[in-house]
C-alpha cells in the first residue's frame, strides 16, 4: 500500500494503464462536461504554520492531474496522500465513484483539524489578529 516510488504510481493506476485508455472513455463527452458541477478541491498549506497562500486550494477534477502520478499534497501525512495519487483522485472524480469525496474529505479534515490547533496556539496575545488578516486575505470571496 502507499505510493509505489519506483514507479511514482499507486497500485496498478499509473502511467502505462493511462496511456492505453480508448480516447472515447477517458475524455469527457459534451453531457458529462454539462452536468459535471462537482469539484474535487484539496486544502493544501506550503508550511507547518499553516499560513495559506492564494494557491491554498487545488481542484483535481481538473485534466492536468490526469497524469500526476504524486501524492495530493507535499509532506502530508493524511490517509489519502499516503495512500493515493492526484491522477487516482483526478479519475475518481471524472469517473464519479464515490471514493473520491471521501478521500477529498479525509484529507480536507486532516487539514482543518491541524489548521484548528495552530490556532489553538495562537489565541493568546495579538498573533491570532495577524493570523486572521492573512486568513482573511486569502480565503476572501471579494
Amino acid at each position: 500500500s502507499g505510493i509505489n516510488a519506483e514507479y511514482g504510481d499507486s497500485g496498478d493506476f499509473g502511467p502505462s494503464l493511462v496511456d492505453n485508455v480508448p480516447p472515447q472513455i477517458s475524455s469527457e463527452n459534451d453531457k458529462t462536461k454539462k452536468k459535471k458541477k462537482e469539484t474535487g478541491k484539496v486544502l493544501i498549506f506550503k508550511s507547518e504554520d499553516y499560513i495559506p497562500t492564494k494557491s491554498a486550494t487545488l481542484d483535481l477534477v481538473s485534466p492536468i492531474y490526469t497524469r500526476q502520478f504524486c501524492k495530493i499534497a507535499e509532506n502530508c501525512e493524511c490517509f489519502s496522500c499516503l495512500n493515493h495519487t492526484r491522477g487516482y483522485v483526478n479519475h475518481l472524480l471524472i469517473t464519479r465513484e464515490l471514493l473520491a469525496p471521501t478521500l477529498l474529505m479525509l484529507h480536507n479534515l486532516f487539514h482543518v483539524r491541524k489548521l484548528i490547533n495552530v490556532v489553538k496556539t495562537k489565541v493568546d496575545g495579538s498573533v491570532l489578529a495577524d493570523y486572521e488578516t492573512t486568513l482573511e486575505k486569502v480565503f476572501d470571496p471579494k
